[in-house]
């Protein structure tokens, strides 16, 4: 009996994709997941999570309690929410925001009057977490999504923030041949 090559191209095709695990488990292994990324404490203020964000080019933070536990993740967005009067999913229904008239001064005042509140409350909803055992796939539609910095949370070790992924890390990985 003959074998089909296509066939046989096609097995060996399989067994490479196979032998290449494709979770986010196999991410931890390849050195592409920040295993010690920059986090904030729950009880630090805004003011110093947004110095930390200016200071280092990030666009959010991963904030944990005092035992490594995610908690969600503070970004640049929530923070600027803060300055204004239509925030979130109401910001979201109006089709233009061009009847808020404030200046610098009014908006600063705003944000000034927040920064002293706990970091915990300018947890940002819309950053949705990995798990462990989650495919590749599911990263890069994160990214797709605009979600540029990925948290990596194991709820079998009690929410415990296991790293992070930066899209030009996860980037990478597809640039590197199989």
């Amino acid at each position: 009996m003959l074998a089909n090559p296509s066939l046989g191209a096609a097995a060996r095709l399989a067994e490479r994709d196979e032998s290449r695990d494709s979770t986010v488990a196999a991410l931890l292994q390849s050195g592409l997941v920040d295993r010690n990324p920059r986090t904030m404490r729950n009880d630090r203020t805004l003011d110093a999570a947004l110095d930390a964000l200016l200071a280092h080019g990030a666009s959010g933070v991963p904030v944990v309690d005092a035992a490594g536990r995610y908690l969600g993740t503070c970004t640049l967005r929530g923070i600027a929410s803060l300055c204004l009067l239509v925030k979130g999913e109401t910001a979201a229904l109006v089709s233009s925001l061009a009847f808020l008239r404030e200046d610098i001064g009014r908006l600063s005042q705003r944000l000034g009057a927040a920064l002293d509140r706990p970091v915990s409350s300018a947890l940002d909803p819309y950053v949705p977490v990995l798990r462990p055992s989650a495919s590749l796939a599911e990263l890069f539609f994160l990214y797709y999504r605009n979600n540029p910095l990925v948290p990596i949370v194991d709820d079998a070790q009690d929410r415990r923030l296991v790293g992070t992924v930066a899209w030009d890390r996860a980037l990478s990985l597809l640039r590197t041949p199989a």
